[in-house]
Parts: C-alpha cells; structure tokens; sequence
C-alpha cells in the first residue's frame, strides 16, 4: 500500500509522465483492493478518499541542501566534529575533499562546496 501511494503522488504530480501513463482512479482502487481485499470491503471508500488527496495536494519534503548535508554529517558525528557554522562556512568558501564513490571505477578524490547561490554542491577535481 505504501508504494502504491508514493507511485501514485510521483506519477500524478510529475509532468514528465505522459497522461497514459499515470495511474487512473479506478486502477489504483482495483489494484489496492486485490491485494487488500481481506481488510478493506468493494464499498469501503478509503482508497477513493485517499486518491482524491494525493490527488488535491503533492505531498513532498521539505528538507533544504544543507539540512540534507548535516543531517548525514550528524548522524555519523562524534564530539571532535566542529560546529555547524564552521561546516557552512567552509562548504560555502573553500570547500573540502571528499572521497566520491561513482558506479563505475576506483573511488577517487573530489573537491566539494556550495555554489555562489547555494542552492546546489558542486564538485571537481582537487
């Protein structure tokens, strides 16, 4: 159910999937329903109701650049990590080396820091 429903926000709200493509009302409660049948009645109105909302309003994160950066970097930190300010600081000025693990290849060494905007990381040999 679960995936159904994050399949139904991503195809229902992204122009990229072409109309034939995005998952109909009624597939969504049939497909549902087949799996479900021992919870949920033909006349249960849950799924129907639950379409319509994802359907009204796109529910989507809302996580900024940075939040995403140090949430990793707290979740792996000890006590000798330096401050927040300090890390933005240095993402946003001189940037630091990171090792970038790619799908093809050796990992390799990659100089990483915020744009002038800071919207995006960016990176490039050190």
């Amino acid at each position: 159910m679960a995936l159904s429903v994050l399949v139904l926000n991503t195809t229902y709200h992204s122009d990229k999937i072409p109309k034939a493509l995005k998952l109909s009302k009624e597939n969504f409660i049939k497909t549902n329903y087949s799996v479900l049948k021992d919870i949920f009645n033909e006349n249960d109105t849950l799924m129907s109701d639950m379409y319509d909302r994802i359907a009204k309003k796109q529910f989507e994160a809302k996580i900024e650049l940075q939040e995403k950066f140090f949430r990793r970097v707290n979740d792996q930190a000890t006590d000798y990590l330096p401050s927040e300010s300090y890390l933005t600081e240095l993402l946003r000025t001189k940037g630091t080396v990171f090792t970038k693990y790619g799908r093809l290849g050796a990992p390799h060494k990659r100089l990483v820091k915020l744009n002038d905007c800071e919207t995006k990381i960016e990176w490039k040999d050190p």
